[in-house]
């Protein structure tokens, strides 16, 4: 199966479908798109315009029906295949993915009780804080990924895999923009981390929802650990974990986009045969596509029980 996935790669032309393809390859990047049998509530699902404009995202297809002045920064375009939506850094909408990435992780942490803290001082300087700091990592018998006791510092970070940096490192190798952040991260605050005795954990993820190396390790840390207080086995509570991160990195992302995307009638959803059947070489934007009538990303719709 990877080897046919590498022959057709290796087929396509432009270093946007490359990096797309290889983001979506990425190990948990496609958590939200599976079942998740074991939680009763349904705080992660996606709203019929979220999965919309999430498949749309991933297949290469536009996301919204035509390109429009921004919403938040009111001076560049943002374009059909949401470009601009997920890199523009006005408004705080970024901030505010970054920030539900962030409390999500703090959560199982605490539920795992690794007694973690948020937007902690832990390099020893106020100007510099992780987003969390699990300060109770003592290795357990089982624990074998866990190397020291030291606090580990998590830094969350957002990058878009079509990016000028980062599209041509996502298009070699699955996971490669995030894997970029990541490099960044470690060569900024791994002096600080070293000198106060902390381990540095970045968790860079991009828009398709790949995640770097460190991101995976240390999130596989905090899921054993979370089904180890619950009793839950390994094998069951690192995909829910890494299902769970999934879908709320989807979540904010459509709403991202959502924000430029063209108002229409709320009562009317695209057509199921909108969307591609395969997945689909970087296309142009179709002048007739029904994905004006998306809802409001606002409007979340609770799958029938």
């Amino acid at each position: 199966e990877d080897q046919l996935a590498d022959d057709w790669l290796a087929t396509l032309s432009e270093q946007r479908d490359k990096a797309r393809i290889n983001s979506c390859r990425r190990d948990h990047s496609s958590g939200w798109l599976l079942p998740r049998p074991f939680e009763d509530h349904i705080e992660g699902w996606l709203s019929p315009a979220e999965f919309t404009t999430a498949c749309r995202l991933r297949l290469g297809q536009p996301v919204a029906h035509a390109a429009t002045l921004c919403n938040t920064c009111h001076t560049s375009t943002a374009d059909v295949f949401g470009d601009h939506s997920l890199t523009c850094m006005k408004g705080g909408h970024r901030s505010r993915v970054h920030d539900q990435i962030r409390d999500m992780i703090f959560n199982v942490a605490s539920m795992a009780l690794m007694n973690p803290r948020k937007e902690d001082p832990c390099f020893g300087t106020s100007s510099k804080r992780s987003d969390i700091t699990l300060t109770n990592v003592h290795r357990a018998r089982s624990d074998t990924t866990t190397r020291s006791a030291n606090p580990v510092a998590i830094d969350v970070t957002l990058t878009h895999f079509a990016t000028c940096a980062g599209v041509s490192l996502a298009a070699k190798e699955p996971g490669g923009a995030a894997n970029a952040m990541q490099k960044a991260k470690i060569m900024k605050y791994s002096a600080l981390a070293a000198e106060a005795h902390v381990d540095l954990a970045p968790l860079a993820i991009d828009t398709l929802g790949a995640i770097c190396d460190s991101g995976i390790q240390i999130v596989r840390r905090i899921a054993m650990r979370w089904g180890r207080r619950f009793d839950i086995k390994p094998c069951r509570s690192i995909p829910v974990i890494f299902q769970r991160l999934s879908s709320v990195v989807v979540k904010g992302i459509c709403r991202l986009i959502h924000i430029n995307s063209l108002p229409g009638d709320s009562a009317l959803m695209p057509k199921t045969d909108a969307l591609p059947a395969v997945i689909a070489p970087h296309a142009a934007a179709d002048p007739d596509d029904e994905l004006s009538s998306l809802p409001p990303w606002s409007q979340h719709h609770a799958p029938p029980s």
